[in-house]
């Protein structure tokens, strides 16, 4: 054997357990060669559209405490004790939904504007030129986001939205459990299932936090990514605790967290904005 052939035999060794164990590796894996063949189809759309099926994580309902709980039902502490907005807990029901495992991305929202005849994210947001990665979660605001989720599912041929914020809470604390962090332990480990200090260098000045591409630490317990951290999520809910002030008459709710704070977003860390500005998100379906 030459000494290349060599080489490359204890490459593959080596690469070997990481190729066959590492689930989210697969994921990408395989959304790049459905990306890859719809190149050469031109069947972006379908491609697009049968992919986002299979991104779904389906999501059984039933009854939780909604909103804020206390740190006796774990062993787990909060790494931060400054929430925003949080919630009285209430016990609510929920039917059965499900959830994309990930955010949309530069790349899935590119199918769609191309689709639509509508300009490019980075025209309409000249601000995006400087963070558009394909793997990226893109920002877009309110309007942009539903009208994606619910485009997805009119060529999906299915009803597809925002999620509620009943909705992502359940799904970040796996199905409503007492969950502290939405990470597959519970609990934040920097580095390993959350962004580290050192990946705050990938901060911008533009939109203050540069995304991480999706899917690059460990899903919570029901295989959903970037629950933690990778930006604020959009949901459907308007923020109903200000109603009666017009000031805040267009803010929506938003979950999880912008990458550059420490400690991971609780389960239960909430926040508003106008919905003009610019989150992350990710589409549910229902029955």
């Amino acid at each position: 054997m030459s000494k290349k052939h060599l080489c490359i035999s204890f490459l593959v060794a080596a690469l070997l357990p990481w190729l066959l164990f590492s689930e989210s590796l697969h994921d990408n894996v395989s959304r790049l060669i459905s990306r890859a063949g719809s190149i050469f189809s031109g069947n972006n759309v379908e491609s697009l559209a049968a992919q986002s099926q299979i991104d779904l994580i389906k999501i059984k309902g039933g009854s939780f405490n909604f909103g804020k709980f206390d740190t006796e039902f774990g062993d787990q502490r909060y790494a931060q004790q400054i929430f925003n907005y949080v919630l009285e807990p209430r016990e609510v029901s929920i039917d059965d939904f499900a959830i994309a495992k990930y955010q949309i991305t530069y790349s899935d929202y590119a199918i769609y504007t191309q689709a639509n005849a509508k300009e490019p994210i980075e025209v309409t947001d000249i601000k995006q030129k400087e963070l558009k990665e394909e793997r990226v979660p893109v920002q877009l605001t309110w309007q942009e986001a539903q009208s994606y989720c619910q485009w997805l599912g009119k060529i999906s041929g299915k009803k597809m939205d925002l999620p509620t914020e009943q909705q992502w809470e359940y799904a970040a604390r796996n199905r409503g459990q007492f969950i502290l962090y939405p990470t597959d332990s519970g609990i934040v480990e920097p580095g390993r299932n959350v962004p580290q200090d050192t990946d705050k260098e990938r901060t911008d000045s533009v939109l203050q936090y540069k995304m991480m591409p999706v899917g690059m630490f460990p899903p919570n317990p029901l295989g959903i990514y970037d629950l933690a951290s990778n930006g604020w999520e959009w949901t459907r809910d308007v923020y109903k605790e200000w109603t009666n002030n017009d000031k805040y008459k267009d803010d929506r709710v938003v979950r999880s967290q912008s990458i550059g704070e420490s400690g991971g977003a609780p389960t239960v860390s909430r926040i508003r904005d106008n919905k003009n500005d610019r989150n992350t998100a990710r589409c549910v379906m229902t029955p």
